[in-house]
């Protein structure tokens, strides 16, 4: 949303927990069945804590934002995408695509 990137988080989860105490997070999207691609993001979270900002996300993403779900920017400090050589053949080799702000 508005150039970044923001996670709703369910107010009673571990998760929620775990960021508001340690402020840190990695995030990865693993391979689908047919795709060997893979992501992978981590660094540093915000609570949103402006109510328009909140209302403004919320409108923005796909899925229905249940109440009191928390609202997270998540900072990136290291990104990496991985794709292949020669996917499941010999020779397969993985292709790094690394960035840091």
């Amino acid at each position: 949303h508005d150039g970044g990137l923001y996670v709703f988080v369910m107010p009673a989860s571990p998760k929620r927990f775990d960021l508001g105490r340690d402020g840190r997070y990695a995030l990865h999207g693993y391979p689908a069945e047919k795709d060997d691609e893979s992501f992978y993001c981590s660094g540093r979270v915000r609570a949103v804590t402006d109510p328009a900002y909140c209302e403004a996300a919320k409108a923005a993403f796909t899925y229905q934002v249940k109440s009191g779900e928390v609202l997270f920017e998540l900072r990136l400090e290291r990104v990496l995408h991985t794709t292949w050589l020669n996917p499941r053949q010999p020779g397969t080799r993985p292709v790094y695509h690394r960035w840091r702000p």
